[in-house]
C-alpha cells in the first residue's frame, strides 16, 4: 500500500488541489538524535505486529519536516493564482524568527486517524514570539478569504517527526487507553535528560512555502 493506510483529511473532488502553508525545518543533530528518540518511544507502545499498518510507527525523512502554519485545505485551479498573491500582499510585512526546541508531544489530525510524535518549538525572544503571532495571522488572513478556517486555536508550534495510524485511539483494533497514556507518557518525556542540547538546536524561520498539489510557491 503506497498510502501505508493513510486516509484524506478532507474528501477528494475532481479538479481540487490539496493545499498547505508551512515553514521548512532543517534537522539539526540534536533535533534528528530527539527525533530518532521519540519514534522509538512510540514504537514501544504500538499495536502487536498482527495488527499490520496499525501496528507500524513511521519516521518522517528529514527533508520533509516542516512548521504548519495553516490546516491542510483545498482550492479550484482557478483560486490558485489569487490565493498567490494573496499569500505574497500578507506576508509582505512579516520578519523571519528563531524558535527552539522546547520538548516532545503527541499529536493527532484533525480526522483523529493518525497520531504524530511532535518536536514542540517555541520562540527564542519577545520580538520573536510578536513575529510567530503577526505571521500566523497574516496566514489566517489570507486564507480566510478561500473560506479555509483559521489555524488551531492552541497555537502550538510543532515539528511532526513521526507517524502511526491510530495511534492513541480505544478500541478493539488500535492501543488500549492504557497503551495510549503511556505512549503520551513516553513521548512528552522524551529529551529531558538534554534541554541544554535542545535550546541550542535553533530553527530559523526566514521563508514560507504554500504546496499546492506538486508545486510549491516560496515567499521569503
Amino acid at each position: 500500500d503506497p498510502h501505508l493506510g493513510r486516509t484524506r483529511v478532507f474528501a477528494h473532488v475532481e479538479g481540487n488541489f490539496p493545499c498547505h502553508v508551512f515553514i521548512p525545518v532543517r534537522a539539526a543533530p540534536a533535533l534528528s538524535r530527539l527525533a530518532s528518540q521519540l519514534a522509538s518511544r512510540m514504537r514501544l507502545c504500538a499495536p502487536a505486529a498482527h495488527q499490520g499498518d496499525l501496528g507500524q510507527v513511521h519516521s518522517i525523512p528529514a527533508h520533509e519536516w516542516h512548521m504548519s502554519l495553516s490546516r491542510p485545505f483545498a482550492l479550484r485551479r482557478e483560486q490558485i493564482n489569487a490565493l498567490r498573491d494573496a499569500l505574497a500582499r500578507a506576508l509582505k510585512r512579516q520578519r523571519a524568527f528563531t524558535s527552539e526546541c522546547a520538548g516532545t508531544t503527541l499529536l493527532q489530525n484533525d480526522t483523529r486517524t493518525r497520531s504524530f510524535g511532535a518536536l514542540v518549538l517555541r520562540p527564542r525572544a519577545p520580538e520573536d514570539t510578536a513575529a510567530v503571532t503577526g505571521l500566523l495571522d497574516a496566514v489566517d488572513f489570507a486564507v480566510g478569504a478561500f473560506g479555509v478556517q483559521p489555524f488551531y486555536t492552541e497555537r502550538l508550534l510543532h515539528c511532526s517527526v513521526a507517524w502511526a495510524l491510530s495511534a492513541v485511539r480505544a478500541g478493539s483494533a488500535v492501543p488500549s487507553t492504557s497503551s495510549a497514556t503511556r505512549m503520551r507518557s513516553l513521548v512528552d518525556g522524551c529529551g529531558d535528560g538534554d534541554s541544554a542540547g535542545l535550546a541550542r538546536a535553533q530553527v530559523v524561520a526566514d521563508h514560507v512555502v504554500c504546496r499546492i498539489g506538486s508545486r510549491d510557491f516560496e515567499f521569503e
